[in-house]
């Protein structure tokens, strides 16, 4: 139980103050010292309602007031800042955000320029500066940073990225080296990954990094089991053949 402490005229004008904007009573206790006969008292002196369990303050909010919270947040205004202006809980705010399909950062967002979503036939779509076309959310990732709640570049464009950066590859070449195998592995002649963004591996010599090729999965992890020894892999061979003849004493 906190000690009760003199209070001045302006810590009880500061008390109904903080009450008034959504903060709970315990908290007012531990910041003023008091205990909780002396903070209701406060309270009806001032002619403050204490407030019921079922009295809760989302009710209070217009629908204007609830588009001008969202609208707020999306300018960047932080939870703490529009849970002070529009004197109702984080987790009210943050209910009013989700239903408005905007990711939670947990500390606001800084102000920025939003990116454009097009609905067309019901489907929100993005563009993506990288190729610059027009896709829909699900080619984007997930990134709770941004307010459109999706990654700057899709997931295609993303991957061959990754791979220029770690390869020196671009986009361009990645695709200039898929036509010229057909879109089939240059070992075993299959089509990788069907469907995917890569469908091939790209095949470089760890010891130089001289790019070599497209690999399928299978077989560019085949040579790294082998660690590229030509001896290891010419005895799989010895040994397939020896099994296949029927070789076994």
């Amino acid at each position: 139980m906190p000690t009760a402490n003199p209070l001045v005229p302006s810590d009880e004008l500061e008390i109904v103050r903080l009450y008034g904007a959504g903060l709970s009573a315990a908290k007012i206790w531990k910041r003023f010292h008091i205990d909780a006969s002396r903070f209701y008292g406060v309270l009806a002196a001032h002619g403050v309602k204490k407030r019921s369990r079922g009295d809760t303050i989302r009710t209070r909010l217009t629908t204007q007031q609830k588009t001008e919270l969202v609208a707020a947040y999306r300018a960047g205004v932080s939870l703490e800042q529009l849970r002070i202006t529009y004197k109702t809980a984080r987790r009210v705010i943050k209910r009013l955000i989700i239903e408005a399909g905007l990711p939670i950062t947990g500390q606001g967002r800084k102000p920025g320029k939003d990116r454009k979503i097009l609905v067309m036939e019901g489907v929100e779509m993005l563009r993506c500066p990288k190729c610059g076309q027009m896709k829909k959310r699900g080619a984007f990732n997930k990134c709770t940073r941004a307010r459109c709640g999706a990654s700057s570049y899709c997931k295609e464009c993303q991957t061959m990225y990754s791979k220029g950066q770690n390869y020196g590859i671009t986009s361009e070449q990645y695709q200039a080296l898929l036509t010229t195998q057909n879109g089939k592995c240059e070992m075993c002649g299959s089509s990788g990954w069907p469907g995917r963004r890569s469908p091939l591996s790209i095949d470089h010599n760890h010891t130089t990094g001289q790019i070599r090729g497209l690999l399928c999965h299978h077989c560019n992890s085949l040579l790294g089991h082998s660690r590229e020894n030509p001896v290891i892999l010419q005895g799989a061979i010895n040994y397939l053949a020896k099994y296949s003849q029927g070789m076994v004493q």
